[in-house]
């Protein structure tokens, strides 16, 4: 019995370490290979999940790593997952240093459009500076032509203000005896320069003056209307002149002691010339029809 109840407890212990055995060097399997498939294949995309997730950290030296262990359980049938090697220190590197230079590159065009476009706008600016200058010249020489203006306006008002201090009225008679009421400019209380009169209630003349004789351009109006536009020289119609006639006929021509003298022609209210040649104390001479 006794017998029996020890060879029961040493087969119980020889199980019991066999088991332990078998436990401790699967759990030290289970680090380098899983045996199960699926298991196997689980492990195998964590690894490469994991390993993705570091190298878009950056962290090259420990996804290249995972990548080689993960490369040890690889399923078959499945694709190398990646060359450890491609992810270098120096390649990272230079990729990197590519991207930079093409940000660089980008940034570069993005200057010179700037540049480009400030160029622009300091043209435009210097083309609106150059309008201003001009515009300011111009201004400058409105200003002056202003203060020319405003220089002669005081002096026509100075002359005005003379002009109209020398205004009188005179009342005298011609050498024919009509009598002139006269307003107008004078000096020694004569007319002399323009000035305006009434002959006898029987004409009225506007123009100029000397000694109390219209002398130089003047017009003359008769109250059966006819009228003259012409020159005087000492009281008498002398010179170049047009007389009209109340019916609308002109003779336009030369004048001599208030008589028609040297060329002239008559025309028609229409403007036609009726009789046209050289004339002597208001008779022609030498008649040319039209």
């Amino acid at each position: 019995m006794k017998k029996h109840l020890f060879t029961s407890t040493l087969l119980l212990l020889l199980v019991i370490s066999a088991s332990i055995n078998f436990t401790f060097f699967s759990m030290e399997k289970k680090d380098v290979i899983v045996e199960n498939p699926w298991e196997k294949e689980i492990a195998y995309l964590k690894l490469i999940s994991k390993a993705d997730s570091l190298l878009l950290s950056q962290k090259v030296a420990q996804a290249s790593l995972l990548f080689e262990k993960a490369e040890a359980l690889r399923p078959e049938g499945y694709p190398v997952a990646m060359d450890s090697s491609w992810f270098s220190e120096e390649r990272w590197k230079n990729e990197e240093l590519e991207g930079l230079s093409k940000n660089y590159r980008v940034l570069g065009g993005k200057v010179n459009q700037l540049s480009e476009e400030r160029l622009k706008e300091k043209q435009k600016a210097n083309h609106l500076e150059q309008q201003l200058d001009s515009l300011q010249l111009q201004a400058i020489a409105r200003q002056n032509v202003l203060e020319e203006l405003e220089q002669e306006n005081q002096q026509l008002k100075l002359k005005l203000r003379e002009s109209q201090t020398s205004q009188k009225m005179l009342t005298f008679q011609t050498d024919d005896g009509a009598e002139v009421k006269y307003i107008g400019h004078a000096v020694d209380n004569q007319a002399e320069g323009h000035g305006y009169a009434v002959f006898n209630k029987q004409g009225f003349y506007e123009g100029q003056w000397l000694n109390n004789l219209r002398n130089g351009e003047g017009e003359y109006y008769w109250i059966n209307g006819d009228h003259y536009v012409g020159t005087y020289k000492k009281g008498k119609r002398n010179g170049q002149g047009t007389y009209h006639f109340k019916s609308g006929e002109q003779y336009i021509g030369e004048w001599k002691d208030d008589l028609r003298h040297g060329k002239g022609k008559l025309v028609n209210a229409k403007g036609k010339t009726l009789i046209e040649g050289d004339w002597e104390d208001d008779e022609l001479l030498q008649k040319k029809s039209k």
